[in-house]
């Protein structure tokens, strides 16, 4: 259980950074499609692309528009993480 006091502050109408990784290689152009998300691509040791998209968004119903727009296009999610 995560006792970190800043919890408090997070809601669903709260404004968060995230960091989204998914294997493959997501078009640079679809930054605006992604709710302005930075896209960056790298290649894992094992020679296998994938693409990291970072920025901020503006509440949790905006981050999961972005999750179900990468799921349609078929791109399996390898990690997230969400700050304040």
């Amino acid at each position: 259980m995560n006792t970190d006091s800043s919890l408090k502050e997070i809601n669903f109408t709260s404004p968060v950074i995230v960091r989204i990784e998914v294997k493959g290689v997501v078009d640079k152009s679809y930054s605006d499609y992604l709710n302005g998300l930075v896209i960056r691509h790298y290649t894992s040791e094992d020679k296998i692309r994938y693409t990291g998209l970072e920025g901020e968004m503006p509440d949790q119903a905006a981050l999961l528009g972005v999750l179900n727009t990468l799921y349609e296009m078929r791109f399996p999610l390898i990690s997230i993480s969400v700050n304040k």
